[in-house]
Parts: structure tokens; C-alpha cells; sequence
């Protein structure tokens, strides 16, 4: 187990760049000067889940634009953002309301109980949070990384 460790270690070692680090933090400092908790409170519905053949929304740039902070791809995007935007239909998972409207405003608001959580250390609140593991734990990382791992599951 160790010597299987210890491989690995050595592979990253050797494959560490620092111009990786650079890249990671300019996407994620871009990806947050673009959605502020204020920004993100008046996000609209195509904001947060259109305009993914521009590569311009919310919910497109955490998944594909920041994927070399962390690949947060596989699950699907109703269950991984909670709303998804397919053609021009949009779906939604259930458990954030019983209408796209309602769905949206508590998708809205657990994201920003996550920023602020994390902002924070407030790890109940993450832990609690009704977001996909994948979604909440990458907010966190984004919104503090001197506190959060870029890990995005709770296993």
C-alpha cells in the first residue's frame, strides 16, 4: 500500500506545474469576480442553466470552463445542478420545488448558503446542504481555498 503511495507521489511530483497552479487560480478568480453572492442572487433561469452552446452559463463554466480545478463531470444535470436546460426544455430535480420557478429560487439559495458557509468554515452547513456533493464541495474549494480541498465528495 505505502510503495503504491509512494508511486503516485513520485508521478505528481514529476508532473507538477507550476503554471497549473497559475491557471487554477486565474479560472477560479474569474470564475468569482463573474458570480459574487450578489451576482448570483439575480442570476436569471439563463443565466444559471442556458446559453450552454455559448459556454456562458453558471452552471456550464463550474463544470467545463473550471474542469482543470476540478473534474466534476459524469453525473447527470438535473441531479448535479438541479436544473438543467436540454434544446429548450428545461428540467428540474423535485426536491428544490414543485415548479421550475420555485426549484430555482432554492437552487439560488442553497448555492448561496454554500459561498457564505464556506466563506465562513461553516462545514455543517456545506455537509446539510441539499446540492449534489459534487457541486457544494467545488463551491467551496472556489469561494476558500486556503480551507477546502479540492475534493468534491464527502467520501
Amino acid at each position: 500500500m505505502l510503495e503504491k503511495f509512494q508511486k503516485e507521489l513520485w508521478k505528481f511530483n514529476n508532473s507538477y506545474s507550476e503554471s497549473i497552479d497559475s491557471e487554477v487560480n486565474e479560472l477560479v478568480e474569474n470564475f468569482i469576480n463573474d458570480y459574487s453572492q450578489e451576482q448570483i442572487k439575480n442570476l436569471t433561469l439563463l443565466e444559471y442553466a442556458g446559453k450552454i452552446e455559448e459556454g456562458k452559463s453558471f452552471s456550464y463554466r463550474l463544470e467545463f470552463e473550471t474542469k482543470i480545478v476540478g473534474n466534476i463531470s459524469g453525473q447527470s444535470g438535473n441531479d448535479k445542478f438541479g436544473i438543467f436546460k436540454k434544446g429548450e426544455i428545461y428540467n428540474y430535480t423535485k426536491r428544490y420545488g414543485d415548479d421550475l420557478g420555485d426549484a430555482f429560487l432554492n437552487v439560488k439559495k442553497e448555492i448561496l448558503q454554500v459561498i457564505d458557509a464556506s466563506i465562513n468554515c461553516d462545514y455543517d452547513t456545506i455537509y446539510n446542504s441539499m446540492i449534489a456533493p459534487l457541486i457544494k464541495y467545488k463551491l467551496a474549494y472556489m469561494y476558500n481555498q486556503s480551507e477546502f480541498l479540492s475534493i468534491f465528495s464527502k467520501k
